[in-house]
């Protein structure tokens, strides 16, 4: 199998040279209702001029990705607002139905009560790589979900069972997914590789699946947040986007990450994301992580 190369993302608090501006249905207090229709709208400002940013590039097929998470993780949506390229401003309606496959997640984005954590990044012309983040209160008694790692395999991995969309319940679910983790730590970074291993069912066994396509320019895209967001340098958040390459057996799907100073000890959420025929697959999984000892020979 060829070496799959991937992209990494860490996401620091937008850069000093750039402002964000978050607004939803036009206020900039961020509050909505539980499966309310709302917009969001974000634009990006020079800080020495003023100006509104009106160049991006594209990136894995989208102008702009957009997280939005629930704080204690339990609630995960990926979706891609739209560009006015004479306004400079992105918007995306939320909570209602789309008919723009890349962005499934729009019929039912935020359903919950509790605090949301709001992520986008793009690239913009000349100047890179920016991010920005919002928070994004959801009116409501909101119910905190605990973190439980997945169990593990003798070996250390993780495998878990997924159902096909619109599959019957009754019988044994459709995909077989198996997480693998490998740690090298070099000398200004620990290198984390996640390979996952996913097949379909068929006639009994688990099987390479046949009907596996790039989504968005990419094999396979993924999110990892620490359970602790925020890092000890409240410039940075516990946050990482990493793609893969379509693998060439169709199973095993290679992503990693670079970090320094990235990720957080302990428990980690990570959602990857691959499409199965007209489907999007998210299969979420949890995991305890330890960063490695620095090589003494640095």
């Amino acid at each position: 199998m060829k070496l799959l190369i991937l992209s990494f993302l860490s996401l620091n608090l937008l850069a000093t040279d750039i402002t964000a501006h978050f607004t939803i249905n036009g206020k900039s207090k961020l509050m909505i209702k539980p499966n309310q229709a709302a917009n969001i709208e974000l634009y990006f400002t020079d800080k020495k001029t003023n100006e509104v940013e009106k160049n991006f590039k594209i990136m894995h097929g989208k102008i702009m990705h957009m997280v939005i998470f629930k704080n204690d993780l339990s609630e995960f949506k990926h979706i891609h607002p739209y560009l006015d390229p004479v306004t400079g401003r992105f918007q995306v309606s939320i909570n209602m139905p789309h008919s723009d496959p890349d962005n499934f997640h729009l019929t039912n984005t935020i359903t919950e009560p509790g605090m949301y954590m709001i992520m986008a990044d793009v690239e913009i012309k000349g100047k890179g790589m920016r991010m920005a983040h919002a928070h994004l209160h959801v009116m409501g008694k909101a119910k905190h979900s605990e973190l439980i790692e997945d169990t593990l395999n003798p070996d250390g991995t993780i495998t878990k069972f997924f159902y096909k969309k619109g599959q019957d319940l009754t019988q044994a679910p459709f995909y077989k997914a198996t997480l693998s983790l490998k740690q090298t730590m070099g000398c200004s970074a620990e290198l984390v590789d996640f390979n996952l291993n996913l097949t379909g069912l068929k006639n009994g066994q688990y099987l390479a699946l046949e009907n596996v396509t790039n989504w968005l320019s990419m094999g396979g895209h993924s999110i990892i947040i620490s359970k602790k967001i925020k890092s000890t340098n409240s410039m940075k958040m516990a946050f990482g986007h990493m793609h893969a390459k379509m693998p060439d057996d169709c199973e095993n799907f290679m992503f990693n990450l670079f970090n320094k100073n990235i990720l957080n000890d302990g428990i980690q959420k990570i959602w990857f994301q691959i499409k199965d025929g007209k489907d999007v697959l998210t299969l979420p999984f949890i995991f305890n992580y330890k960063k490695l000892s620095k090589d003494s020979n640095c």
